[in-house]
Parts: C-alpha cells; sequence; structure tokens
C-alpha cells in the first residue's frame, strides 16, 4: 500500500478536473490510507495527525464533487432507505 503525504493529496481544482473513473479510484485510495491511520490510532501507534485531517478533508472534497455530477459512491449502497416511499408499493 502507498501510503499519501499530505501535499500529495488533490487540491479542489484537482478535483474538479478529475474524471469519474479517477474520482473513485482517489477516492478508494485515501479512504484506504484514513481507514489504516484511524485503526493503528486505535492500536497506540501515532500515525501523523495532519495526513488524517488533509484525508479526512480530501475525502469530503471527493463526496461532494461527486454528488454535484449526480454519482452515488458505492459506499452507500441502496438508497432505498433514506425515502421509504420510493420501495414502498402501492396497492
Amino acid at each position: 500500500m502507498v501510503t499519501k503525504h499530505i501535499l500529495d493529496m488533490p487540491r479542489n481544482n484537482d478535483i474538479n478536473q478529475m474524471s469519474t473513473e479517477e474520482l473513485q479510484t482517489t477516492y478508494a485510495e485515501i479512504r484506504t490510507t484514513y481507514t489504516t491511520d484511524k485503526a493503528n490510532t486505535t492500536r497506540g501507534m501515532n500515525p501523523p495527525t495532519g495526513r488524517m485531517r488533509e484525508s479526512r478533508r480530501t475525502i469530503a472534497r471527493i463526496l461532494t464533487v461527486m454528488r454535484k455530477r449526480g454519482i452515488c459512491p458505492k459506499i452507500f449502497g441502496d438508497d432505498s432507505r433514506k425515502n421509504p416511499a420510493a420501495t414502498s408499493e402501492t396497492p
């Protein structure tokens, strides 16, 4: 696994110019890095907190762009939970 450095994180302009596939790939990479760092924190290790903060912010930026484009990330799964009327059938 490649650990991203804070300076390697894409910025707003870079994120807005990415294709859908690039967004999804970048999201998966950064999410994996963040999850690993968070797990290491619970184990008593001390990963760089600046990297964790920047990872969270970059994930939020990517998800915002994806939502604006109407892309539903696979992590959320089925949206029917949010709108029960969409799944209930009227006889």
